[in-house]
């Protein structure tokens, strides 16, 4: 009988860089029909595995029609063996004992459960048939899992050889064996049509390759016979197929059922690629320390997203950011973001235990600095919603220009006081809005006569409420302190996040850098309190806001006027 050592399950070690400039290379697909079903297809996603064999629910509970790709995903992912933790102890017999990583190497398969501290037996998971007689605790490796590390490595020596276990690792390797399957069997082919089927397969993988490094579209609005742009997959197919004979030949003569173009057949291999670039990363920070990014996307159905990004440190020192995947959440609450981000490293087989790091975009949570930039994309939106009124606002900047220099209020130079335009903030990208506040501040005074015109000259009534309310929160003291104090916070990250983007950005500096922006927020934290205010108060008298008392007993926030609950302006 055949065996498996534990490099069958590892990787060599490759990189990014070495696997897109490596050629094309392609193994045989099941038989796919070119035809569109009535049905659709119950699919796999990667966020049905998990990692941890202690949180896997059984296979007897996935959909019948994804079973089959639930077991060859897991047998392809290998066993989940973490070497990199540390194994917690329990007092067994009179003394401590705890799982020992050397096991990993002596029972290729073995699993371990961080989630339960037990061990598993990923062929008895994925092949343990319950209707028999178990032998020496199958159904404990399967699902409920072993803790007796006292006689652990006897207990192991005997299910490697029980009868139940050899039976479900020979069900593994017939399974994991295209060519002993039943479709297999049943449609014989010969040399000729192995040889076709694989130029085929090539050349689709070849052109969904191209396709997903350009980021175009697959799919055409029409792709039958007929039409006359049948989108760029099946476009490029039969350019491919008039420029070499041999490719022609493969489909021309090749079965019509397994032409490789189906709409499933483009998804399975965009699928495919996308878990060997996956693999790839997983091999370039395994055994590594890494933190995660964590920001807020939406995809065209709107629906809420938890975008993640791996940061490390590669051989070389180089600080390497590489994207992890998408995962729905209903909620962006504490506890709803912690359980997907640890669902996502379990499905890659990742340690939440070598973890060094949390980046979260938390601005939304802030309420005040929320409701700020809430308004900022309505005021860039407003002012330049046409032609003409960013002309208006270049013209009227223009003139406050002028009439700036001529009282001395600025200075004249080369570089000094260029024409420039309100630019959109990013949804989910901070560090965008810094080119967005900045103009803001500068072209203050024009922006107010932009919005007073579209006020006054507007027919529509929403939008003449709608500058009159811009106008009134750009004239209160919250939106320009706030203004004032994001632009001097964002200043000084700007300058640390362009700098960590640098493709040659050494680890050393990247540290320092970090430090200096640390230092330079402790000292605004410590000593920026009345400069910036005494900045905010000399911006606010110039253009004729009011300043409230610091002194002056206010509401707290959020109670009725009747209330006596009194506190000062400085103190909230």
């Amino acid at each position: 009988m055949k065996t498996y050592s534990n490099k069958d399950f590892r990787m060599s070690k490759r990189t990014l860089q070495s696997y897109f400039s490596s050629s094309s290379a392609s193994t045989p697909h099941t038989n796919e029909s070119t035809s569109e079903p009535k049905k659709s297809r119950v699919e796999l996603s990667h966020s049905d595995l998990i990692g941890d064999p202690g949180k896997r629910k059984p296979i007897d509970d996935y959909q019948p029609e994804i079973r089959d790709q639930v077991k060859r995903a897991y047998a392809l992912n290998g066993p989940t063996q973490p070497r990199d933790i540390i194994f917690p102890r329990k007092w067994m017999s009179g003394e401590f004992r705890s799982f020992q990583k050397t096991w990993f190497d002596e029972f290729d398969w073995l699993e371990y459960s961080e989630y339960k501290g037990a061990a598993y037996c990923l062929y008895c998971y994925l092949f343990f048939n319950s209707s028999k007689p178990e032998k020496f605790g199958s159904s404990v490796f399967a699902h409920q899992g072993y803790v007796n590390w006292k006689k652990a490595k006897d207990t192991f020596n005997k299910h490697n050889v029980c009868k139940t276990h050899v039976e479900a690792r020979q069900k593994c390797e017939d399974f994991m064996n295209q060519r002993t399957n039943v479709g297999r069997k049943l449609v014989q082919v010969g040399k000729e049509e192995e040889k076709r089927y694989e130029i085929r397969l090539t050349t689709s993988l070849d052109v969904a390759r191209f396709l997903i490094m350009q980021g175009d579209a697959f799919r055409g609005h029409d792709e039958s016979s007929t039409s006359l742009n049948k989108g760029t997959f099946r476009e490029m197919v039969d350019w491919y197929k008039d420029k070499v004979e041999i490719v022609k030949t493969a489909y021309e003569k090749g079965y019509k059922n397994c032409q490789m173009l189906s709409p499933y057949v483009q998804k399975d291999l965009t699928k495919a690629c996308a878990e060997e670039v996956m693999s790839v990363i997983m091999d370039e920070i395994r055994g590594r320390k890494f933190l995660v990014l964590i920001d807020e996307s939406r995809d065209v159905s709107i629906k809420e997203q938890m975008a993640v990004i791996l940061r490390f440190v590669n051989d070389e020192g180089k600080v390497m950011e590489r994207f992890l995947g998408l995962q729905h959440v209903e909620s962006c609450t504490a506890i709803a973001l912690k359980e997907a981000l640890v669902r996502m490293l379990s499905s890659r087989k990742l340690s939440i235990s070598v973890l060094r790091g949390q980046g979260y975009d938390g601005a939304s949570n802030m309420r005040d600095i929320a409701d700020f930039f809430n308004y900022v994309p309505l005021i860039v939106n407003t002012v330049g919603a046409s032609c003409m009124r960013k002309d208006v606002l270049l013209a009227k900047h223009h003139d406050m220009l002028l009439e700036k220099i001529e009282n001395g209020e600025i200075m004249t130079g080369r570089g000094l006081n260029q024409e420039s335009g309100l630019a959109r903030p990013g949804d989910t990208r901070r560090g965008s809005h810094l080119k967005t506040l900045l103009p803001i501040l500068v072209m203050w005074e024009a922006i107010i006569d932009v919005l007073e015109i579209v006020k006054k000259d507007s027919v529509k009534p929403a939008c003449t409420r709608g500058a009159l309310g811009l106008i009134g929160k750009m004239e209160s003291f919250d939106f320009v302190f706030i203004m004032h104090l994001m632009i001097e916070l964002l200043g000084m990250t700007d300058i640390l996040s362009r700098a960590l983007q640098r493709k040659d950005q050494d680890i050393v500096e990247a540290m320092h850098l970090i430090t200096d922006v640390k230092d330079s927020l402790q000292d605004i934290r410590e000593n920026g309190w009345e400069p910036l205010l005494k900045k905010v108060k000399t911006f606010c008298e110039k253009n004729e806001i009011e300043v409230p008392d610091m002194d002056e007993e206010i509401n707290i926030r959020g109670t009725s006027r009747r209330r006596k609950q009194k506190i000062a302006s400085s103190d909230e």
